[in-house]
């Protein structure tokens, strides 16, 4: 797949055929697949039965390789557990994008709220990414306990404050909240 290299001068992102998608200005970009989690509402476990994680420096040479072979200047990250392991592959990929390119990164798939800390929030603000969608589920403690059990109240909050303390704004930060979930309060 996309991100995976062969020994010799050929890499694969030279044997794809990336004209199909028109124009390369946005392109997609996986830093792992999967998810450790089992939450009841999401097919990740499904769709992928194991999380496996990219190398940061094949990640790395992604990103580069696309913005200087094609000019991209936007990636929409797909990982579903972009955050976790973050040590060891998402700081050190965008520690190398922060050193080096001006480009900018959208999360259309929840991010763990657990994970934002101060010093990642800060790294998502220096690296550009625009689009922040955050899981939260929602605020009812038999919700969050059904549905995944990963994340509190007082995450999402302090990961509200940390994006917010890194220089974006609140309506910078969208967040996925479930409506409608079986024994759901309106309240919740």
């Amino acid at each position: 797949g996309a991100g995976q290299y062969r020994a010799g001068p050929a890499r694969q992102h030279d044997l794809l055929e990336w004209h199909l998608l028109g124009s390369q200005k946005y392109l997609p970009l996986l830093t792992s697949r999967g998810c450790p989690f089992r939450c009841t509402y999401c097919a990740s476990s499904i769709l992928n039965s194991q999380w496996q994680e990219r190398s940061p420096e094949k990640v790395w040479e992604e990103i580069h390789y696309m913005h200087d072979r094609f000019g991209t200047e936007h990636f929409a990250i797909f990982d579903d557990a972009l955050l976790l392991n973050k040590r060891k592959r998402f700081s050190r990929i965008f520690q190398k994008v922060k050193e080096n390119l001006h480009i900018q990164f959208h999360t259309p798939n929840g991010l763990h709220v657990g994970e934002m800390d101060r010093e990642t929030a800060e790294l998502f603000f220096a690296c550009g990414f625009k689009t922040l969608r955050l899981s939260f589920e929602s605020t009812g403690a038999e919700i969050l306990a059904k549905s995944s059990n990963k994340v509190t109240v007082k995450q999402m909050t302090q990961a509200v404050e940390n994006l917010t303390a890194a220089g974006y704004k609140r309506e910078d930060i969208g967040v996925y909240l479930l409506f409608g979930y079986p024994g759901q309060k309106i309240k919740d």
